[in-house]
Order: C-alpha cells, then sequence, then structure tokens
C-alpha cells in the first residue's frame, strides 16, 4: 500500500503505520476547486463517472474513504463556480452513487469505506442541502463551524462563537453561531452521533478598529484586514499565541463571556488591530457542549494553525483529544431554553424560560440566573430586569425562569436580550445563555415610493412571501467601473438573492454588492438583481427607502 504513496501522501501511511487505528481520507473539493461539482453530479452516467474515479484512487493510494467538500451547492462559493438550482438533489445522488460504489468495493475487501462531508455552518447555504437524505449515505458531517465572521465584513465580530451576543448589532447573529448550526442540523433530521463540530486553528483580522465604548474593538467598524501570518485578514493559532505571550503589554486578551470566545485588541497596531481566534477555555465550552448534545466529535482546521508539538499544553488538538477521550461528565448539565413571544400593545406578558437537567441528580441543584441587555434594554422599557436563583430538588429536572415584558406600539424591528446563567453547584452549565426574542406585532406605515438609488417592483407573491426585483440606478455623479455598494432600509427579509450579493443586514438597513461580473455601471445607468422575500411586522405591501448607492 505505501509503495504508491509519495510526500503528504507518504507521510499518512507512516503515521498509520504507527497508530493503526488512524483514519485517513483523501479530501476532494474545497473553496477554490469545487467549480467542477455541478457537472460531475449532473446525470446518472456522471455520477458513476465520478464514484467510479474515487474508489480506483482510494484504492491505489490506500485511503480509508473521502471527504466531499462542495462549497457550494445552487448558489455561493467562488464566482467562478457552475451552479445549477438542480444541485441540491444532485448532490444528494452523487454521495448515493458513492456510497454504492464504497459498499461495492466492501464487499471485495471486507473494508468499510468512510464517505463524509465538509458542510456549511451558515443557515442560508444548509437551505441548499437535504442534509436528512445526505445522512443516509454518509458516516458524519464536518460541519464547518467557523468564519462566520471575517475581514469580508467592515465590522469586527466573532469568528467561532459558540452563542450569540445580543450586543452585536448585526442580526444575522441571531443565526450565526455553533449552537444554532448544530441544533439546525439536527432539527433536520440528521443523527448527532453524525455531526463533528468544527473548530478554527487560527483567528480573523482586522485593522483600523476604534476601541469603541468597552475598550476592545469588539462589534467595532473597521478598515479593512489585519496583518496575519500568511496573507492579511488571518493568523495562525500558533502565531498569535506567541505575540500574546512575549508582548502582552501591545496584544491584549478578551473574553466574551456570553459567546464564549475570546479576542485580541491591540491599540497600537495597525491603526487598531483586532483579531477573533480559539483558545482552550473556549474549546473547553465547545467540547462540553459535544458532550452534553451527544455530537459525534470535534475536527479542525487546519492543522498546521496549531503549535507544533501535540503533547504541548498548548496545544488545542491535544487538548481536545484528551478531553474528549477521557472526560466524560459525571455531574448532570443544566441547558436554558430560548423563547420567543409577541410585545404586545400594552400592559405585559412573561417570557418563560425552561431551565432543564440532562438527567436526575440525588442532590439539591441551585443556579443564578440574572439578564443581559442587548437590543432590547432596560432604559427603553422593554422588559424588566430579573435576577435571582433557582434551586432543583433531588429528582427534579425542569425550572421554569419568568420574565416580565412591556408592551407597546411603537413599529420597530425585533429585539433581543438573554438570561444568563452562573455559578452552578452540583451540576455543569452546558448551555447557559437564554436568548429571548421580543417580536414586533405592531404595523408600520407602508413606506414611500422609494427613489434615489433603487425602485423596487414585485414580481410575484405567495403567503408569506413575495419575489422581486430592485434596478439599481447609478446617482454618483461618476462612472462606476469596479463594484458597487447599494444600501436601503426594507419592511421585508430578503431570503434568497441573485445578481448580487448581501454584505450586511443590521435592523432594517440592508447592505447589496455587486457581482465580479456586473460591477460596472456608467453615471445615470440601470441594471437589475432579483430575490426572494418575506414581510415583516405587520406589513403587506413590499417597500424600500433611504437607498443610497457608492462604489465599493
Amino acid at each position: 500500500m505505501g509503495s504508491t504513496r509519495q510526500g503528504e501522501f507518504q507521510s499518512d501511511y507512516q503515521a498509520q503505520a504507527a497508530n493503526p487505528n488512524l483514519k485517513v481520507e483523501i479530501s476532494v473539493g474545497g473553496w477554490t476547486l469545487s467549480s467542477a461539482f455541478s457537472d460531475a453530479a449532473l446525470t446518472d452516467l456522471s455520477r458513476k463517472k465520478f464514484a467510479d474515479s474515487l474508489v480506483r484512487f482510494v484504492n491505489q493510494y490506500g485511503f480509508d474513504g473521502a471527504d466531499l467538500d462542495w462549497e457550494y451547492p445552487v448558489s455561493g462559493g467562488l464566482d467562478t463556480n457552475k451552479n445549477r438550482p438542480e444541485d441540491k438533489h444532485n448532490y444528494t445522488l452523487l454521495l448515493q452513487a458513492v456510497r454504492s460504489a464504497f459498499n461495492a468495493q466492501e464487499a471485495i475487501s471486507g473494508k468499510h469505506y468512510l464517505l463524509t462531508v465538509a458542510s456549511p455552518a451558515g443557515y442560508d447555504k444548509m437551505a441548499n442541502f437535504e442534509l436528512a437524505d445526505m445522512a443516509k449515505s454518509l458516516d458524519w458531517f464536518n460541519v464547518m463551524s467557523y468564519d462566520y465572521h471575517g475581514a469580508w465584513e467592515t465590522q469586527t465580530g466573532h469568528n467561532a462563537p459558540l452563542y450569540v451576543n445580543p450586543a452585536s448589532q448585526n442580526a444575522i447573529d441571531t443565526k450565526y453561531n455553533i449552537d444554532y448550526t448544530m441544533q439546525a442540523y439536527a432539527a433536520a433530521g440528521v443523527p448527532k452521533a453524525k455531526l463533528i463540530m468544527g473548530a478554527p486553528l487560527y483567528g480573523r483580522t482586522w485593522q483600523g478598529v476604534a476601541a469603541g465604548p468597552n475598550g476592545d474593538g469588539l462589534f467595532q467598524n473597521s478598515a479593512g484586514a489585519g496583518a496575519g501570518t500568511w496573507e492579511p485578514g488571518m493568523i495562525d493559532y500558533n502565531d498569535l499565541l506567541n505575540k500574546l505571550q512575549t508582548q502582552p503589554a501591545t496584544y491584549k486578551l478578551y473574553r466574551d463571556n456570553v459567546s464564549q470566545v475570546p479576542y485580541v485588541y491591540a491599540p497600537g497596531v495597525g491603526g487598531g488591530w483586532f483579531s477573533t481566534f480559539e483558545d482552550k477555555t473556549s474549546l473547553g465550552k465547545k467540547i462540553d457542549s459535544i458532550i452534553g448534545n451527544d455530537y459525534g466529535g470535534m475536527m479542525f482546521w487546519e492543522l498546521d494553525g496549531d503549535v507544533h508539538n501535540s503533547n504541548s499544553p498548548d496545544s488545542l488538538v491535544g487538548y481536545a483529544a484528551s478531553q474528549l477521550k477521557s472526560n466524560q461528565p459525571t455531574l448532570p448539565s443544566i441547558s436554558a431554553t430560548g423563547v420567543s413571544l409577541n410585545e404586545g400593545n400594552s400592559g405585559t406578558s412573561l417570557a418563560s424560560v425552561t431551565l432543564t437537567l440532562s438527567k436526575m441528580s440525588d442532590k439539591s441543584i441551585s443556579v443564578t440566573y440574572a439578564t443581559l441587555d442587548g437590543t432590547a434594554t432596560i432604559v427603553g422599557n422593554d422588559y424588566k430586569f430579573a435576577t435571582g436563583s433557582v434551586t432543583f430538588a433531588p429528582g427534579e429536572t425542569m425550572k421554569t425562569v419568568n420574565v416580565t415584558i412591556n408592551g407597546d406600539t411603537v413599529n420597530e424591528a425585533d429585539e433581543t436580550f438573554q438570561l444568563n446563567l452562573s455559578n452552578a453547584t452540583n451540576a455543569t452549565l452546558l448551555k447557559s445563555v437564554s436568548t429571548i426574542t421580543i417580536k414586533n406585532d405592531d404595523s408600520p406605515a407602508a413606506p414611500p415610493a422609494s427613489s434615489g438609488a433603487a425602485v423596487l417592483s414585485v414580481t410575484g407573491t405567495w403567503f408569506p412571501g413575495f419575489g422581486g426585483e430592485i434596478t439599481v440606478k447609478n446617482t454618483t455623479g461618476s462612472n462606476i467601473s469596479s463594484g458597487w455598494l447599494l444600501e436601503f432600509d426594507s419592511n421585508f427579509d430578503i431570503t434568497s438573492i441573485w445578481n448580487a450579493d448581501i454584505v450586511s443586514h443590521i435592523g432594517t438597513r440592508y447592505t447589496v454588492k455587486s457581482l465580479s461580473w456586473n460591477g460596472s455601471l456608467a453615471n445615470g445607468g440601470t441594471l437589475k438583481f432579483g430575490f426572494n422575500g418575506t414581510m415583516t411586522g405587520g406589513s403587506t405591501t413590499p417597500g424600500i427607502i433611504g437607498s443610497t448607492i457608492r462604489k465599493a
């Protein structure tokens, strides 16, 4: 088997020889190499050709299986990728073809061949995967639960937050966190044992970041990608660890105890340098989530970002391996559920947060709680501050904490705040944060006809959504040759988009950018992009206001 391997393949063979239980797969695709997947998955013939070729390759080089990394079916990925609407179902069929080919080879060799996928963290990408059907062909999903935020955005944020922090003004963060991602996979029908949580061995970086009100650069605007290890915007864990250990006066370590991740701010570097990353403390919280939720394990991207000795006390891979192999919880764990409710027009209502123990205990268990402002605040009279403690008597597994919500008649965006758990006795905290969403139930006035840089037209309606086109007009006074950015407020949420990309969605404000092929727009010229949307609040007439356009 080893005679046909050279270079990295030979190194893998040597590692397997020293560790007989080690399994090595070949990875196919990736961010830069996904352009051929749509064609490969298109027909029965193309799927069989791909599967047969993959089996031959795996056998020739002695691999234990294959990991497919299609980024992404239907839409997303590089602009140069080929995408089709039928990619969603064709990917399921492609996996079935590969599994069938592997099973046929297994009947000959007696060896089980692994088939896995690298799968997305973003809910918008997950919508283009038939997750439950894919799971029938797969040994597991390597969930790429990182890159939730990075220097492609102008505002700093967390690379791999375990939970949402309501202090973030980015509305997408309620779904751009690991807990939401993993729960969404399970809810879609993927067995939890087949879900492998991804963790990054790198940080995302920004520069030109103001300190902000807390002096730490978190959730602040930036001037772009910050200095990194190999390229701007990205720094290896071992590189950042060295900076923290050798230059602590320059690189200050902070911790978001809500999202359960660390970050670094260096005000004297690059006009304010910010990085969000992973360390042993945050990794421990993720491992607790894996164990408490019965997920299948953890994977990392990418290996050379770790310290180069897995036996080092600073090694994230070594730490995860030791914890997952031996650190099984002996105490029950406490989880807090999220809550969503309408605010009402007057009076008060109760948001009931359920606290659940993972198993019964013969001991009394207590935990303290307190509310924390997000976009919903005490000062804004959105809810009433709550703090106290809850005690589970022996044998009890469920308790409820009620928080008072104040009603009003003001039309506004949905708002969130949190109930945070701490100081548990005789138990561990598995999910210590409950996000409480106060849903707006007040109808806005229909917005006036849009003017300026964008005009909306509705192309179709279906309950509760609609299809639309936005005509973009260059009102800058000069030609745009290398990309445009359009901003506008809307009374709807965009659920899918084509011929443009969403840069950000904060409150009612969208920022949309051109693609690589439609970034040129003469002064006074127009072009269109399409989308599907759903109405927010009580409005029934889609509209946009406050549209502006600028050069990217």
